[in-house]
């Protein structure tokens, strides 16, 4: 049985994992799911507010920001105490460059739910966004404390700690998050990300191998495990160590078609390295 009964809520959570896996034409399917089933609702209860609300989160993620801010406007004017919508707009509002209104429907909000997490974060997030690092980790402080097991506010933390360039205390927030949060691929590629960013190719090329054992199908993850050997190698590092090699070969026994997607700079790489250690 699913997770989520209702198909609004099920098509919208698999629009948003999708998305997140960066597997976007599949999102962009569900999202259509989504709205197509809110319709369907909608011509039965014309006005519903939920689903007026679920409609404004598929354009959302469908990134048709004017079509979701519309909505949520007309949510607000017809229920101003609506306080998930008065949330969602400042966030549409914020991804359009809207800062300052966006702050300004936040701290409403947060004046109506004082500790409403999605609240709190969504402030950490536009302050950052302003530069205003210090006011983003105050309410993102605030956002762990009230709620110690959400993923969020620590996530939106290590991002804005490298903002900052903090990125000491940013990787230890990842590796935190990661030591709780073991099966959070997305959050270990940015890891991995931040470490190639910082010259850790070492540290990088383990976290992405795991991410490569773990998901063979996902091809981008194969091609920033090539981009960071292809760095090693042109900075002088050994990659042609045994170790590297093995492990090396270990990766590459994937389905064929996801390989090609993203290991081809790598084979290349590799071709000779290989062919010696076998020698």
């Amino acid at each position: 049985m699913s997770t989520y009964p209702d198909p609004v809520m099920r098509f919208l959570h698999a629009g948003d994992r999708f998305s997140q896996e960066h597997r976007f034409p599949e999102a962009v399917e569900q999202y259509r799911k989504a709205l197509k089933a809110c319709a369907a609702r909608l011509a039965r209860e014309p006005g519903n507010t939920r689903a007026l609300f679920d409609q404004a989160l598929c354009h959302t993620g469908l990134e048709q920001y004017a079509d979701s801010e519309r909505i949520l406007r007309g949510l607000l004017r017809s229920d101003p105490d609506h306080h998930e919508a008065r949330v969602e707009l400042a966030r549409v509002l914020s991804r359009q460059g809207l800062y300052e209104e966006a702050i300004a429907l936040l701290t409403t909000a947060r004046e109506e739910q004082p500790d409403c997490g999605a609240t709190l974060v969504g402030l950490g997030v536009v302050h950052a966004q302003l530069g205003n690092i210090e006011r983003a980790l105050e309410h993102l402080g605030h956002a762990r404390r009230l709620n110690p097991e959400d993923l969020e506010p620590e996530l939106e933390t290590a991002r804005v700690l490298e903002q900052a360039g903090d990125v000491s205390a940013s990787i230890d927030r990842y590796r935190r998050i990661l030591k709780r949060h073991p099966d959070q691929a997305e959050v270990r590629y940015e890891y991995a990300t931040l470490l190639v960013d910082v010259g850790e190719l070492e540290w990088a090329e383990a976290e992405l191998g795991r991410l490569c054992r773990e998901h063979p199908q996902q091809a981008r993850f194969h091609a920033a495990l090539a981009e960071v050997l292809v760095e090693a190698a042109r900075i002088g590092e050994d990659i042609g160590a045994a170790n590297v090699l093995e492990r090396y070969q270990q990766w590459r026994r994937f389905d064929a078609t996801s390989l090609a997607l993203g290991m081809d700079a790598l084979n290349r790489l590799f071709s000779s390295e290989i062919g010696r250690a076998h020698v």
